[in-house]
């Protein structure tokens, strides 16, 4: 089934139809970037044009329901919602409450696979040196991403780790079970001499936590001072070299820091340049991709 995306702001761009996604896609743009009750409805209509036009809708009565599960989003829970889904003969059944991180497919078995190769396709997109990974490049790669989590295999292990289907009562209480469990408190007090820690270091040393390269050059030098009359002349040799070392690398960061950003800024300025040379469609409401892609011919 095409996607129905949900884009956060208020006008449509016209870089998001420059990609591969199936021009029934629709995209519908939100100020918050949530559902609300009119795009809880516009999805709504989606699923029923698309089921209503899906191969394997030949192969069974017209007169058999569909059953549409569904979470407790109150988009879902309106007198409309309701009105339309009996009107074409879909069975609404919404998951109990706080339980859709047990019983919600998606949560289950696809979310995570979706995560990662979502966090692939930004990775190839920076090593490609694009500064950022905006709405456009989001687009770019989406029908990969959802092509490559929504296989039939992951769907049917999702709806069986969920235990929706086949029913499974069992491997619902055991995960009910298993997130009802405390945790044990991450606190535990120190019961041996083994435990405690080997050095009692004075406070005045490390009074606060450094915060750039110069704090990190001052707590050296009194560590410096605190622990080399304790050393031997062969570990004090080897202790001068490892803080001179680290010493170097500190201004090596400082440098690269500085350097960095430079680049951010340049980056900034490009993208508010960019931004306003953006151009986008004067429409409101749902739009398939294939009429947008027209619109911006």
């Amino acid at each position: 089934m095409p996607t129905f995306i949900i884009m956060k702001g208020q006008r449509v761009m016209e870089t998001w139809f420059d990609n591969n996604l199936h021009e029934e896609t629709t995209i519908i743009t939100s100020e918050l970037g949530y559902s609300n009750d009119k795009i809880g409805l516009k999805v709504l209509e989606h699923f029923i044009k698309c089921t209503k036009l899906a191969p394997w809708v030949s192969l069974i009565s017209s007169t058999v329901p569909k059953l549409l599960l569904y979470d407790g989003h109150p988009s879902h829970c309106t007198d409309e919602f309701q009105a339309l889904a009996l009107q074409n003969n879909i069975i609404l059944y919404q998951f109990p409450s706080h339980l859709t991180h047990i019983l919600q497919p998606l949560d289950v078995g696809c979310f995570q696979i979706w995560k990662h190769f979502h966090n692939l396709a930004i990775y190839e997109s920076l090593h490609n040196l694009q500064n950022s990974y905006n709405s456009a490049a989001f687009l770019r790669d989406l029908e990969a991403i959802r092509m490559r989590t929504l296989t039939i295999p992951t769907i049917v292990s999702a709806f069986q780790k969920a235990g929706v289907w086949p029913p499974n009562i069992e491997v619902i209480f055991k995960k009910m079970r298993k997130y009802s469990i405390a945790k044990p408190s991450s606190t535990k007090a120190p019961n041996s001499d083994s435990e405690l820690p080997v050095y009692s270091l004075s406070k005045s040393i490390l009074k606060t936590t450094p915060s750039n390269a110069y704090d990190i050059v001052n707590v050296r030098k009194a560590w410096k001072s605190k622990i080399e009359p304790h050393l031997s002349s062969l570990s004090r040799k080897d202790f001068d070299n490892f803080l001179a070392c680290t010493g170097s690398k500190v201004y090596q960061s400082e440098l690269w820091k500085g350097a960095v950003a430079s680049i951010q800024q340049v980056a900034k300025e490009n993208q508010k340049a960019a931004d306003k040379a953006r151009r986008y469609i004067p429409w409101k409401g749902a739009l398939k991709v294939g009429d947008g892609r027209e619109l911006v011919l």
